[in-house]
This record gives C-alpha cells, structure tokens and sequence, in this order.
C-alpha cells in the first residue's frame, strides 16, 4: 500500500472498477492530464495499447450514435464522424487505413482517432468574486489539462485519442518520481490488491447501458493493423517502456504488449 495517489485513469483500461471499490479520498483523474509541478503521487491504470484501441474504437463510435445535443457546431462534428466510423466499420479497418499505401498517414483516420480538427474551446478561470469567469485561451478538446482553477466550458472525452501517452507523456518527461503505481487492466484484480490495498470486481461502466453497447465486437486485427498501430501508437510503448526502466512494470508485461 502507497497511501493515498491520484489515480490516473487512461480510458478503457478498466479504471472504472478500480474507482468503484475507491473510498472517496482518492482522486481519479479521466479526460484529464495531470498537471506538471504538483507534489502529488500517481498511480496509473494501463493496458496493452492495441487492446485498448480497439476497446476504444467501439466504444466511441456507440458514443456517437446516442449523442444528443442542439448545438449546431457539435451535430455538426458529430455527424462528420459518424460518417467516418461507418466508412471503417470496425477497429481493424481504421487501423488498416491509418497509413495508405506508401506509408503516409491518412489525414481523415488521423482527425477520427485524435479529433484535432475540433473546433477551438474556450478555456476559463473563475474571478475571486465566484460569479463571473474570464477567458484566458483556447485550445482544442485534445490539449486541455487538468490545471487547478482552470475549467472548460465543455467536456467531451475521446477515448480513441487519449491514449496512454496522451495522460502521462509529460509527466514521465518531467517528473518520473511522480508515478507511484501501476494498475494492469489484464491483471487488475492483484494489482489493485497489492498497489492500493482494495478488493477489485469487474464493473461494467454505465456505457453499457446503451441498446446497441455490451455485445460482442470483432477485435480482430490483420498483420497489417497490427503493423500499423505499433507504428502509430510509438509513444504509449515508449511510456511503457519507461514504466519498464522504473520498475513498474516488469519485462513479461512489457513484452506481451510489444507482441500485440
């Protein structure tokens, strides 16, 4: 047991049933990125990177299709995606498409998976007084962090994009001490065990509640797929490979991830 960590929760790595056995003096943070310089202790929650992908891939293209809003802006990207998702129609024809034929990164997979042609949103921080809030920048959904005092005027996490990199590449650059912990998806019940000290039971999170969610999905993944998301999801083996070097993680784990 390490005492009380922040719980960094990367989407689809089971981080749902570790929250839910939590007393609630633990923090979790999801769709969020800790922020550099803070004293705080994290304990990260993993998975294999192309595991979570694919978990990914259905879970947000069921998103979209139960999204309801009158914003016109966010109809409007949630149609263009919804019309990507079905082009692909599965997580291995998105990652068969994530380079063409001459290696080059297709442009349209790309905005699927990261989201980066969102519009800007407007990043704010409340005045001393409580009831009124300044802009101070904008940025796209994908940049946002988790800065104490700072919040946006929406939410919108993106699971295919937010990968383990996304949460924990700069923290791993700047402040390795940091990481206290890791929690695997594929071993979660021990890990949460020995790391935080908690009895673990799979959870379904509340996603599965939707009529077309909780089914089985193809995961299937040629060798091309499989090819193409080692390429394109570099930096989460480089965290785990960090998490490696710390002590984290141990080289059977790390090696079953580099296997696909």
């Amino acid at each position: 047991m390490i005492g009380t960590p922040i719980i960094i929760h990367v989407g689809k790595c089971g981080g749902s049933s570790v929250k839910s056995v939590l007393p609630d003096t633990y923090k979790t943070l999801h769709a969020t990125r800790p922020a550099l310089g803070q004293n705080s202790k994290y304990v990260v929650v993993i998975r294999n990177p192309i595991d979570r992908f694919v978990s990914a891939f259905y879970h947000m293209y069921s998103a979209y299709s139960v999204c309801d809003t009158v914003n016109q802006e966010a109809l409007n990207h949630i149609e263009k995606n919804t019309q990507r998702f079905n082009l692909y129609k599965t997580a291995n024809g998105l990652a068969e498409a994530i380079y063409d034929e001459e290696g080059k990164l297709n442009i349209d997979a790309h905005h699927l998976i990261t989201r980066d042609d969102l519009p800007s949103v407007g990043i704010y921080i409340k005045a001393d007084s409580g009831t009124t809030k300044t802009l101070i920048k904008t940025h796209t959904i994908m940049d946002l962090v988790n800065d104490e005092g700072i919040e946006t005027n929406q939410h919108m996490d993106n699971h295919l994009g937010m990968n383990i990199a996304w949460y924990i590449e700069d923290l791993i650059k700047n402040q390795p001490e940091s990481i206290v912990g890791v929690i695997r998806c594929e071993h979660i019940h021990g890990d949460v065990l020995s790391v935080l000290g908690f009895e673990c039971k799979e959870r379904r999170n509340s996603h599965t509640l939707h009529d077309n969610w909780g089914k089985p999905y193809d995961d299937t993944l040629s060798d091309k797929a499989v090819n193409n998301l080692k390429r394109y999801l570099k930096k989460d083996y480089e965290c785990l490979l960090t998490l490696k070097d710390l002590g984290l993680i141990d080289e059977e784990y790390y090696n079953f991830c580099l296997t696909g």
